[in-house]
C-alpha cells in the first residue's frame, strides 16, 4: 500500500511540481546535474550546464496572504547570457491593465505572428528583430505550459542573466528541461546577432571596403543598444 506522503510525491513528479517535503532533495539533484553546489539556507543550486553558469532557486514571493502556500512558491531558473549582445526581455501572461498601459505608451507589446501566443502574452522586448527569432515555437510551448510564468533579463552580480520564473516549485525533470531551453536561448542570442551583422555587411556595399563595413556594424550595434535602452527604461519607470 502506498502511504499518503508517497502518493503526494508521486503526484507531484507526474505533474512537474514538487513540494517542500522534497524540495531540498530536488536541489541536491540539480546541483549534481550542474556539477555544482547547493545551499539549504538560500534554497538555491549553482553550477554550469554545457559550460554556461546557471542557478536554480526555490523562492517565496508575495505577502503571505495568498490563498495557499503553493501560490507563494516560485521556481527561478537563471542562465547567464553571453556578454556583449544587446537584449531586454520581459515576457509574461497578459494582465487586465496592460492595454491601458500600452495605450498610454508606458508599455510595449510586440507581436510574433503566433495569434494564440500573442493574445495570451505580453512581449516587451528588444531588439524586436532578434527577439522574434529567439522566441521560437519550443520556447513559446514552454512558457504556455505554465499558468503563472515570466521570462526576463536580469542583472545579477554585474552580469546579464535570462530568468524563467514559474509557480510553484518544480521537480527535477521540469527544471532540467527549463535550464536546457535557456542555455539554447543564450546560444541563439549570439547566433541571431551574428546573422544580423552578416546581413548588414552584405547590404553595406563592396567587401573590399572594410572601413565602411566596420562603420555599418558599429552603427547597427549602436541602434540596437538604443532600442534596448528605450524598452528597458519602460520597465524600470513603471
Amino acid at each position: 500500500m502506498i502511504r499518503g506522503d508517497e502518493a503526494a510525491v508521486a503526484a507531484e513528479a507526474a505533474s512537474g511540481y514538487t513540494g517542500s517535503m522534497s524540495s531540498m532533495g530536488v536541489l541536491r539533484g540539480i546541483a549534481r546535474w550542474l556539477d555544482g553546489t547547493h545551499s539549504r539556507h538560500d534554497r538555491v543550486a549553482h553550477g554550469k550546464r554545457r559550460g554556461v553558469p546557471a542557478a536554480v532557486r526555490f523562492a517565496l514571493r508575495g505577502t503571505g496572504y495568498e490563498r495557499s502556500s503553493s501560490d507563494r512558491r516560485w521556481t527561478e531558473v537563471d542562465v547567464q547570457l553571453p556578454p556583449g549582445y544587446a537584449l531586454s526581455l520581459y515576457v509574461r501572461r497578459h494582465e487586465w491593465t496592460d492595454q491601458h498601459q500600452i495605450e498610454r505608451r508606458r508599455m510595449l507589446d510586440i507581436e510574433l505572428g503566433d495569434p494564440d501566443f500573442d493574445r495570451q502574452f505580453l512581449i516587451e522586448a528588444a531588439p524586436a528583430q532578434i527577439v522574434r527569432s529567439l522566441l521560437d515555437p519550443s520556447i513559446r510551448r514552454l512558457l504556455a505550459s505554465y499558468a503563472a510564468v515570466s521570462l526576463t533579463t536580469e542583472l545579477m552580480d554585474g552580469r546579464s542573466v535570462l530568468r524563467l520564473a514559474v509557480t510553484p516549485w518544480l521537480n527535477h525533470d521540469a527544471i532540467t528541461a527549463a535550464v536546457d531551453a535557456l542555455v539554447d536561448f543564450g546560444g541563439g542570442l549570439r547566433d541571431a546577432h551574428a546573422a544580423l551583422e552578416a546581413a548588414a555587411l552584405c547590404n553595406s556595399g563592396s567587401p573590399y571596403r572594410p572601413r565602411l563595413d566596420g562603420a555599418q556594424i558599429d552603427a547597427q550595434r549602436a541602434a540596437l543598444a538604443d532600442e534596448v535602452a528605450l524598452v528597458a527604461g519602460l520597465r524600470v519607470n513603471r
